[in-house]
């Protein structure tokens, strides 16, 4: 029985993605004000966002399918090396349009050229990560190990607006800058620690297999697009937070930046401690923590949209963590659901197919996070919770056409041999 990997080329890997987490979460925590005070309409921010993932979602598939024929080292270094970089042209940007060298306008087509390039080079990052973890696990500990590995990047997500709130040198854009840095780092010093895989695992991915998996195979497609539902509501709240406390309160951005950092750690630190302590400490069935964590999202998510009418923010904080409990049980399980279908020469595929229909939400939730919270700040959160009854909808019908697919696909086999 295989059993999680925890080695030096497993926490570089863990170091990796909580710097990605940090970076994006920094973003997160002062793009909302820093771009009113620039002078680019609010939905610019979900624009830039999701012209991001929609080049993440192309670019998941084709790393996802370089990732089974070459070491996952090499794309990991490289998808960090390209964040650092990335991030640190995204903070010039922002710094000339806050100086006021180019036009707003100018500000937002240059930040949405940057964002998109980059994402194109670090669509890798995600996919080699769970790769690695998938080829080396069975799969009774496959949920607890990718758990492990995602509650990386919610560490990343916790540190991140807490740098934000400590770090305060009268430069805005000194958080994004000092993670930048750090990816830099953490990528170079990965080119001498991290060991790539035995020849024994990686292999080049066999042809003519009895029953590829393509997207659309009746086995995933619908839990890919659960998961795709799953990421529209957590970037929703995201990408909405930083207008949400403004809207509300009617603070400086300074202040908006603090509170927002506090929405944000609040959620990402609840979703680690449900990936770090209770599916680690709790062997719960991974079926059965698919259906906590949509109860659970959908009770804080309904939480929150009262707490908006009462303009309560410490009542918005404990939604939030709710939430966070209930996203952060459904994004392991449905990644772990998603990875069973797949054999060991095509993980890095379904891991390219994980990420990409991921990215997918992250079109639709800045949106609609941006967009409603205009129309009514309530708004964003209540579609959320439809978005997560079109997730368990797809997730209850989908599971019963993917067992028939399986038991078909095993008659298959047997019959060709």
């Amino acid at each position: 029985m295989k059993k999680p990997v925890v080695n030096l080329s497993f926490i570089f890997l863990f170091i990796g993605l909580m710097v990605n987490g940090m970076g994006q979460s920094v973003l997160f925590s002062i793009l909302a004000p820093l771009s009113r005070s620039i002078g680019f309409m609010d939905s610019g921010v979900g624009i830039i966002i999701s012209c991001s993932a929609a080049v993440l979602v192309v670019f998941s598939l084709l790393w996802g399918r370089v990732i089974d024929r070459i070491n996952i080292k090499y794309v990991f270094i490289f998808g960090l090396i390209s964040f650092g970089i990335g991030s640190l042209l995204f903070a010039y940007v922002l710094d000339l349009g806050q100086k006021g060298v180019i036009f707003p306008g100018t500000v937002l087509l240059w930040l949405i050229i940057v964002r998109m390039i980059y994402a194109a080079m670090t669509a890798g990052t995600h996919p080699s990560a769970m790769a690695y973890v998938t080829k080396l696990t069975g799969e009774k500990e496959r949920v607890s190990s990718i758990a492990l590995i995602s509650s990386s990047y919610s560490i990343g997500l916790v540190v991140g607006p807490a740098i934000v709130f400590i770090y305060d040198n009268g430069d805005v854009l000194s958080p994004i800058y000092f993670t930048s840095y750090l990816a830099v780092f953490v990528a170079i010093a990965s080119v001498f620690v991290l060991k790539g895989f035995p020849s024994t695992i990686v292999n080049s991915v066999k042809e003519n297999k009895v029953n590829p998996l393509k997207f659309w195979d009746g086995r995933i497609f619908p839990a890919l697009i659960s998961l795709m539902f799953v990421n529209v509501t957590f970037s929703c709240i995201q990408q909405s937070a930083g207008f949400l406390v403004q809207y509300l309160f009617m603070i400086t951005d300074s202040e908006a930046s603090r509170k927002t950092g506090v929405i944000l750690s609040t959620i990402a630190l609840v979703m680690l401690f449900t990936q770090v302590i209770l599916i680690q400490k709790f062997k719960i069935d991974y079926k059965k923590m698919i259906s906590m964590g949509y109860v659970l999202a959908i009770l804080g998510l309904t939480s929150i949209v009262f707490s908006t009418v009462y303009i309560s923010f410490f009542s918005i904080v404990i939604s939030m963590a709710i939430t966070g409990v209930g996203i952060g049980y459904l994004i392991p399980s449905l990644q772990t659901h998603l990875t069973l279908f797949a054999s060991s020469d095509e993980q890095g595929k379904i891991a390219g197919y994980i990420f990409s229909f991921s990215a997918l939400g992250y079109i639709i939730g800045p949106l609609l996070g941006t967009g409603l919270i205009g129309l009514a700040t309530w708004m964003p959160y209540l579609m959320s919770i439809v978005m997560l009854i079109f997730s368990a909808t797809c997730m209850f019908f989908g599971s019963k056409h993917g067992r028939k697919s399986t038991s078909n696909g095993l008659v298959q086999l047997i019959t060709r041999k």
